[in-house]
Order: structure tokens, then sequence, then C-alpha cells
């Protein structure tokens, strides 16, 4: 399995997070997403690695600011 290397960085209106939980529930397979608060009000900022879902948030809440950031997953074994 490869794993992608593009971290994608979705600011986005927290009014919107409803619809990036749809579109994540969409998939067959859900991808992990870490959803934090952004440094402009009212506004969140969603991570995941999966371009698919990446392009669904992207054209379903217009508004969407993107950023593509090349970062290796660390895999930390316990």
């Amino acid at each position: 399995m490869e794993i992608n290397k593009e971290l994608f960085q979705i600011g986005l209106p927290v009014a919107s997070l409803s619809t990036v939980l749809m579109n994540w529930t969409c998939f067959n397979r859900p991808e992990k997403l870490l959803i934090s608060p952004a440094k402009k009000d009212d506004w969140a900022v969603v991570e995941l690695r999966n371009p698919e879902l990446a392009a669904a948030i992207i054209k379903d809440v217009p508004e969407a600011m993107v950023k593509v950031v090349q970062q290796a997953v660390k895999i930390v074994q316990l």
C-alpha cells in the first residue's frame, strides 16, 4: 500500500463542517482526518491525505482555501 505524502490542509468556515463530515462518510473506506480551529474566528482547518476526499470538500465548500504540504507520514511503533 502506497502512503500519500501530500497533506491537504483545508481552511473553511465552521458552519461548513457538516459538509465535510457528510463527504467523509460517503467514502467506502473513510480516511482519517483532523479538524482543528483556525487563526480566523469561525473558521476551522481540516487536514487529510486523501486527494479525492479533499477535492470533494473543496467542490462542495466554495469559500474553502487549500494548502498542499509535502509531509511524510510518521510511523511510531511502541
